[in-house]
C-alpha cells in the first residue's frame, strides 16, 4: 500500500518549531554538517508536513516495518544511518524513520546532515543494492546463505498466514528475525538437501521446498516428511490414481513444462498446494484434484497422523 509522500499541512496548523532548517541564499553554510540530534513525533512531523516537497512516495509497509522495530525492547539500535537534508532545508533521504517516529510516538537520537547540493543528494542516493538478508548470512559465514534465507522466509511467510491470517509477505522478515529463527530451529539448513532434490528434479524451489521439510518435519513428523519428498522426487517411478503425491507431481511438471509465456505457479500457490497434498498424504487419502484459490483460508501444514 503506498500513501503519499507530502501530506498537505492543516490550514489551521503552524509549524511547532522544534525543527530549524538551514539558512538559505548568502547566510547559507558552505559545507554540510553531520550532527546526532534528537528526533521527536513533533520534529518529525513538522519535517514531513513542511520540507518533503520532492521525496518519493512513502511506502506504509516500510514504515509498518520501522515503527514495529522502535516499538520492539531492543528491536532498533543506533547503527549510523542518517537522515539527509539539502541546502535548501528539504529532507533527501529519512522520510520513512520519520514516518514511523511520528506514528509510534517515540523520539530517537539519529544522524542528522544537512547541507547537501539540492537534487545531487537524491539523484545520487540509495544507489547501492539493499543489502539482503542473504547477504548478512553470507557475512556470517553462512553456506548457501541465499537459499537459507529463502528457507526462512517461506517458513515466515507460511506461519504468518496460517496463524495470524495476514497475506503473504504482508508482515516482512527481517535480518533480525531470520537470526533468531537460526537460532531457535538450526536443522533447517540440513532441509536445503532436500531443497536441491526438489530444484533438481521438479524445478521447485530450494527456499520453498527446503523450508516445506523443515516444518513438516519439526511439527508433525520427521520419517513422514522424508518419505513424502522422497517420493515427490523420484519421478521414475509411477503412483496410483487419487495418490496426493502423484497427484502433486503432475501439477508440478505440467507447470515447469507450461507453453513459453504463460505465467506459472507462484510461490504462494505453489506451497498452498503441497500442504494441501502433505494433508492427504498423512491422512492416508485419496486426492484427485488439487485446487487452492487465493479467497480461501492458507492450508495448514500441522496435521495428525
Amino acid at each position: 500500500m503506498i500513501v503519499s509522500s507530502a501530506p498537505v499541512p492543516d490550514a489551521g496548523r503552524v509549524p511547532s518549531g522544534e525543527f530549524t532548517p538551514l539558512q538559505k541564499g548568502a547566510d547559507a553554510v558552505e559545507k554540510p554538517t553531520v550532527l546526532i540530534e534528537r528526533w521527536t513525533p513533533s520534529k518529525s512531523s513538522e519535517v514531513l508536513d513542511y520540507h518533503n516537497p520532492t521525496n518519493r512516495k512513502i511506502y506504509l509497509g516500510r514504515v509498518i516495518e520501522l515503527a514495529q522495530l522502535m516499538k520492539k525492547n531492543g528491536g532498533w539500535e543506533f547503527n549510523g544511518s542518517s537522515l539527509v537534508f539539502d541546502s535548501d532545508g528539504d529532507l533527501a533521504n529519512g522520510q520513512h524513520r520519520l514516518s514511523a517516529l511520528v506514528r509510534t510516538g517515540c523520539s530517537l537520537d539519529l544522524v542528522t546532515v544537512r547541507g547537501v547540493k539540492p537534487k545531487v543528494a537524491q539523484d545520487t542516493m540509495d544507489r547501492p543494492k539493499r543489502r539482503s538478508i542473504g547477504d548478512q548470512l553470507d557475512i556470517d559465514g553462512e553456506q548457501n546463505a541465499n537459499n537459507l534465507a529463502a528457507s526462512l522466509r517461506v517458513v515466515w511467510d507460511i506461519r504468518k498466514s496460517v496463524d495470524n491470517g495476514v497475506g503473504w509477505q504482508s508482515v516482512r522478515m527481517n535480518v533480525r528475525d531470520a537470526k533468531a529463527m537460526l537460532i531457535a530451529e538450526p536443522e533447517i539448513r540440513e532441509s536445503l538437501v532436500v531443497g536441491r532434490n526438489a530444484y533438481r528434479t521438479l524445478m521447485y524451489s530450494i527456499g520453498a521446498a527446503g523450508g516445506l521439510h523443515h516444518l513438516f518435519a519439526t511439527d508433525v513428523d520427521r520419517e513422514f516428511a522424508d518419505e513424502f519428498w522422497r517420493a515427490l522426487c523420484d519421478i521414475e517411478t509411477a503412483t496410483v490414481k487419487g495418490d496426493p503425491i502423484g497427484t502433486l507431481r503432475v501439477a508440478l511438471i505440467r507447470d515447469t513444462n507450461r507453453l513459453r509465456g504463460r505465467p506459472g505457479m507462484s510461490t504462494r500457490h505453489k506451497v498452498a498446494i503441497t500442504i494441501r497434498a502433505w494433508q492427504s498424504f498423512c491422512a492416508g487419502g485419496e486426492l484427485r484434484a488439487l485446487k487452492w484459490f487465493e479467497s480461501q483460508p492458507y492450508p495448514d501444514w500441522r496435521v495428525e497422523i
